[in-house]
Formats: C-alpha cells, sequence, structure tokens
C-alpha cells in the first residue's frame, strides 16, 4: 500500500503448479510457493523501485530408460532482489524520457538425489546457481488523448553485464 506521497510498499504470494512432458513419455512436475517484497520511492522526477522474492519448490521427475521408469523428487529454492532507479524527462506534456541503471541477483539451490526404479538411475549433486547483473538503460514514454480514452505507447532497452559468470 501507498505509506505516503513517495513510498509504496507491498507484498506478493505466488502459487506454482508446473507440468512438462517431452515426446519420448519423460515428465517433470513442479509445485512450488514465492513470497515477494516490493516497493517504489519517489521525489520529484527521481524514482527507485525494488523487489525481494524467495521461493522453495518440489520437483518430481520421470524418465524412461530402456524399458524402465527412473523416478526423482528434489526440492529448490529460488532467491531473488532487484534494484531499479532513474529520472523522468518530460520532453512535452505527452511524451517522456527516462535513463535507467539497474541491478539484479538472482541465486538458485537445488537439492541432490538419486532417481529410484531404473538400471540407469541417475546420481545428482545439490547444485547452485548465481547471477548477478548490472543494468543500463532507457524507457521512452507516451500518453496521448483520445475521444474514448488515451493512447499510452511506451517502450523500454536495457542491456545488462553478469559479474558473476555462472554457466546457467
Amino acid at each position: 500500500g501507498r505509506l505516503n506521497d513517495s513510498t509504496t510498499l507491498g507484498v506478493a504470494y505466488s502459487y506454482l503448479n508446473s507440468n512438462i512432458h517431452s515426446d519420448l513419455g519423460n515428465k517433470t512436475e513442479v509445485q512450488g510457493n514465492a513470497l515477494s517484497l516490493y516497493g517504489n520511492w519517489s521525489l520529484q522526477n527521481w524514482f527507485v523501485d525494488g523487489s525481494l522474492s524467495y521461493g522453495h519448490n518440489d520437483n518430481d521427475s520421470k524418465r524412461h530408460v530402456a524399458g524402465t521408469t527412473a523416478k526423482g523428487s528434489y526440492g529448490s529454492d529460488v532467491l531473488s532482489a532487484s534494484v531499479l532507479g532513474g529520472y523522468t524527462f518530460k520532453l512535452s506534456e505527452a511524451v517522456l524520457v527516462e535513463p535507467r541503471v539497474a541491478a539484479r541477483y538472482s541465486s538458485v539451490r537445488m537439492d541432490g538425489y538419486d532417481e529410484k526404479g531404473s538400471s540407469a538411475a541417475l546420481s545428482t549433486g545439490s547444485q547452485r546457481y548465481e547471477v548477478g547483473e548490472l543494468g543500463a538503460g532507457l524507457r521512452l514514454a507516451g500518453n496521448f488523448p483520445l475521444s474514448t480514452g488515451s493512447l499510452q505507447p511506451e517502450a523500454t532497452l536495457m542491456a545488462y553485464h553478469d559479474l558473476m559468470g555462472d554457466r546457467v
């Protein structure tokens, strides 16, 4: 909710239920929950947006190998944080341009697991992947009144550089 004229904070909950099937009959099911905190601060033409999220997933997989079925179950956790800031230049009453800078971090951790049910079952160790990025870019937006509403085109271009270099 809106705390005051310059600050907004919020909380979001997400539920994930995904089923992935391959042409070979392999299957992965994912169920997860995530909680996010987000906020916005603005003062005159300056603004900062930020978010912090954590999620936990339960993953179940089935692979068909040489007439057998290998099954595995494992947990995974996702943590992400981002901040984006910029300045709004009003080129006219209808058009604005915003130079922006951003920082993003994400971490995915997967538990190790041993498949069961097949002589070709895999044993997988725990894994962790991280991405830490800095970015810069520009947003261009318009607001053009029409007889029954308004036309609000917008384009954003951002470029990011990964500082951690994990292969994902």
